[in-house]
């Protein structure tokens, strides 16, 4: 079982106004154009987590005991950079120009910002296992397949590394995973930090990520392409054999 809450609660809790768009999605009322913002918008980079997403833990507690042990609950957060490209974007992007230039224009103010935001996951996680989550994720799924090979290894993986190296000190014994979308390039140096599992994308091949990561004892989550639903049950069931083949 997995709580459905937005990944965007975190940019909430800093402060930011958000608006569900009909066929659009979720819309900021007032995006970060540029490192001048983050002031001039009053922007929290250290909310109280349980006053600002109490709500969140409520109700996980409330799902833990309903589903009385039947399955396990797990517990998320959006990534740090998929955070970030909705507050600088103000909505999702496919061309992702204005995260671009942040990252390129403002990259001091980035790592800021990115820091802030991990810091803030890492409370975020460890409030949901207290409140009785049984896993967690990371969802880097927005953003990080737009980049470069360089700026995610600037950008993305320091901060994922940090998360899981401090949500596992404080919840050792609770498995966490991470999906890092459209980045088959990273899975060698996800495997190298203290996450438990890696997300494989269906664009990525489990066969060829469990030999490229032979030896970590990461475990390997995935990798249906969601689109996948529209099709007909037998296919459906067919796609769901083959991929459980290829585990």
């Amino acid at each position: 079982v997995i709580i459905f809450s937005d990944i965007l609660v975190i940019p909430q809790a800093m402060g930011m106004e958000i608006q569900m768009v009909k066929g659009v999605g979720p819309v900021f009322t007032h995006p970060l154009d540029s490192p001048e913002d983050i002031s001039k918008l009053g922007l929290d980079l250290h909310p109280n987590v349980e006053d600002t997403l109490g709500y969140v833990m409520d109700a996980i507690n409330l799902a833990r005991k309903e589903i009385q042990g039947q399955v396990p609950l797990i517990g998320f957060c959006g990534g740090p950079l998929s955070l970030l490209m909705f507050m600088v974007e103000g909505r999702s992007s496919k061309s992702l120009t204005k995260l671009k230039k942040w990252l390129y224009n403002y990259p001091n103010e980035c790592h800021m910002l990115l820091q802030s935001l991990a810091n803030i996951c890492v409370e975020f996680l460890i409030a949901q296992q207290r409140a009785g989550a049984q896993a967690l994720q990371v969802f880097e799924s927005v953003g990080v397949e737009g980049l470069t090979q360089d700026q995610y290894h600037e950008f993305v993986l320091p901060y994922l590394s940090d998360i899981a190296e401090r949500v596992k000190g404080a919840c050792s014994d609770t498995p966490l995973i991470v999906f890092s979308k459209g980045t088959d390039y990273a899975y060698e140096k996800l495997a190298e930090t203290k996450f438990d599992c890696l997300g494989v994308d269906f664009t990525s091949d489990p066969e060829d990520v469990r030999r490229r990561i032979a030896g970590s004892g990461k475990a390997l989550q995935g990798n249906m392409d969601p689109c996948c639903i529209y099709a007909d049950k037998e296919r459906i069931e067919n796609e769901v054999g083959k991929m459980l083949h290829r585990f």
